[in-house]
C-alpha cells in the first residue's frame, strides 16, 4: 500500500476509529518509553532479561532476531518464540531455534 492509498483509507475512518488508533499508538509509545531502549549487546549478568509480561505479544516489526515483545520491547524467551511461531509469527524457511 502506498502513501496515497493509506491516506485515503485513514481519511475514510470515522472519528472514533481514529481515536482508537491514536490511543493504541499512545499506549505503545508509553510502553516503549517505560521499557527503555534495547541494547545491541547483552552482558552476561543480564543475559536472562526476557519478557515477563502477562499479556505479552510478539512484535511484527520484522521477522529477524532478536524477536521481542510489543508491550515491553524485551527479547522473547525461547518458549515464547515457539508459542509465537505456533500462532503464525516469525515463519521463516530453514530457521530453527
Amino acid at each position: 500500500m502506498n502513501k496515497e492509498d493509506l491516506r485515503k483509507q485513514l481519511a475514510s475512518l470515522s472519528f472514533s476509529e481514529k481515536v482508537k488508533i491514536l490511543e493504541k499508538l499512545r499506549d505503545r509509545s508509553l510502553a516503549i518509553a517505560a521499557a527503555g531502549l534495547r541494547r545491541k549487546y547483552r552482558d552476561p549478568q543480564h543475559a536472562q532479561e526476557f519478557c515477563d509480561c502477562l499479556g505479552w505479544e510478539p512484535c511484527a516489526c520484522g521477522n529477524q532476531p532478536p524477536y521481542h515483545c510489543t508491550v515491553c520491547c524485551r527479547e522473547l524467551a525461547p518458549e515464547q518464540i515457539r508459542a509465537a511461531r505456533a500462532r503464525g509469527f516469525y515463519r521463516q524457511e530453514g530457521v530453527e531455534e
